[in-house]
């Protein structure tokens, strides 16, 4: 029995555990692990285009973003306070503007009144000049005194006096005009520069803040609330965000 037993404890020993499996057809698949490096399709790096410091980052890494969406801003402190001062430069120039507008307007509108008066003075001095004439040659017939013809002359003589002080007035008009023209021009050119001004520092103030420039996800932020950043110089991006 014992050598019996023995020989059985030695035939199992050697023998090979296999798995078997029915028969049949299906796909054979192949795993491989390895190590390695997966790259997206499209990404983009966010960098820095002002020099400020970090105030604020609202995603995490893992999170998924929209184009569009905030995800970091700098301390904008000073920026957003010369572009509330500019705002209110840029209100106060254009209520000028409007005042100069008015202003050249109502001087408009004087030299027109005056052309309108020498219109009617040389209407009046013409009418006084028939009478003035037709006196004469009555008197020379002896059919109205000299009175009444000095009077006609008279009319006659006030109403080209009226004619030259009118055109006086149109010339001193037009002047006025001119000048209050020239004060305008000046104005809106105080606004254009304002607002140019208020466009600058606006963009300065909204590059303070940074938003997704495509839908995806954040892979990476190399930067945290309190450091800073700098823009980046000529052929050198500025801080990756």
């Amino acid at each position: 029995m014992a050598a019996v037993g023995g020989g059985i404890w030695r035939s199992r020993r050697n023998r090979v555990v296999v798995q078997t499996e029915k028969a049949q057809l299906q796909d054979l698949k192949s795993v491989v692990t390895a190590s390695g490096e997966i790259k997206p399709k499209n990404y983009a790096n966010v960098n820095a285009d002002s020099l400020g410091k970090v105030t604020e980052i609202l995603v995490e890494e893992g999170d998924t973003v929209k184009q569009g969406q905030v995800i970091l801003r700098l301390e904008s402190i000073q920026p957003a306070a010369e572009v509330d001062a500019q705002k209110a430069f840029l209100r106060t120039v254009q209520a000028e503007a409007r005042g100069a507008q008015a202003s050249r307007r109502a001087a408009e509108a004087f030299v027109e009144s005056a052309r309108a008066d020498l219109v009617q003075s040389e209407a009046n001095r013409n009418r006084y000049r028939v009478e003035f004439e037709r006196a004469a040659q009555l008197l020379e017939e002896d059919l109205i005194s000299r009175s009444l013809y000095d009077q006609r002359r008279a009319d006659f003589e006030v109403a080209q006096a009226v004619i030259e002080s009118g055109k006086a007035r149109i010339s001193q008009a037009e002047a006025e005009l001119l000048q209050r023209t020239s004060a305008r021009d000046m104005v809106l050119a105080r606004v254009a520069q304002a607002r140019a001004t208020l466009a600058r520092i606006s963009d300065i103030l909204r590059k303070r803040t940074y938003t997704s420039p495509i839908d995806g996800v954040v892979t990476d932020l190399p930067v945290n609330v309190g450091e800073n950043v700098v823009m980046g110089i000529q052929n050198s991006p500025g801080s990756r965000l």
